[in-house]
């Protein structure tokens, strides 16, 4: 992968609302999707 090869931090961002995405944080890891959980756009 390029950034591997470029030596770049990567970052995987999912996209959905999910309920196990809970973390430290709190739940707010939860919701930070731009669709709902239902695949509803949130913007």
């Amino acid at each position: 992968m390029w950034a591997q090869e470029e030596d770049i931090e990567m970052l995987y961002f999912l996209s959905f609302d999910e309920s196990w995405k809970v973390g430290p944080e709190g739940e707010v890891d939860a919701h930070w999707g731009i669709w709902d959980r239902f695949g509803k756009l949130k913007y």
